[in-house]
């Protein structure tokens, strides 16, 4: 079943032999959707017994990139018990900040330029703004929903583990897997969060 989805969508797009190759080793199954039925979709799915599911938007192909022979091959690339193992042992917020400090360091920027993307500090609001929604279904330029959308069931029984599962991270400015993990973690202690999807700014 996933085989032939993938062979479709490859039919539909090019005979591009790198993406083919990592989604033939991408190991999770994908529901296509649209991006006005995603989050009803994910609602269903979480209660189907295949796996916990999580909505990737509509650039499948993303997600699955770190898959490739080439990519898991990469030097750096750590195993899911590796990325579990370092996830509980960064304390969030802390540890992510130090993290980000000695990254700005190493960069060599200079406080002027750090001072430009600080954000402005004031009184926090008596409540939140109203929130746009789910924001991976729909183009943030025209807010138009995505005529399609796609769904990743991974098999594990703690949502905060997807990133490691997904290799979700350590590009561009982009955190590592075990950072993204601490991160939900707390969210999910300190306020409830759960996730439900997952995608790269474009």
């Amino acid at each position: 079943m996933i085989k032939r989805f993938f062979s479709g969508l490859f039919g539909r797009r090019s005979a591009d032999a790198p993406r083919a190759a990592a989604f033939a080793h991408f190991p999770f199954e994908v529901v296509e959707t649209t991006g006005e039925q995603a989050l009803a979709k994910w609602e269903e799915l979480k209660t189907a017994g295949r796996g916990v599911p999580v909505i990737v938007g509509n650039a499948v192909d993303d997600v699955v990139e770190s898959f490739s022979p080439e990519n898991a091959a990469a030097p750096g690339i750590s195993s899911l018990d590796e990325m579990l193992a370092a996830a509980s042992a960064i304390r969030f917020p802390e540890d992510f900040l130090r993290m980000r400090r000695e990254e700005e360091k190493a960069a060599a920027i200079s406080d002027e330029e750090l001072e430009e993307f600080q954000p402005d500090e004031g009184e926090w609001p008596a409540e939140a703004p109203a929130a746009p929604g789910l924001t991976v279904t729909y183009d943030l330029l025209t807010s138009q929903a995505h005529p399609r959308v796609y769904i990743v069931l991974v098999p594990t029984d703690d949502p905060t583990t997807i990133p490691a599962h997904l290799r979700w991270g350590g590009f561009n400015a982009c955190p590592r897997p075990e950072y993204h993990i601490a991160a939900l973690r707390h969210w999910r202690d300190r306020y409830g969060a759960e996730l439900v999807g997952l995608d790269m700014p474009r």
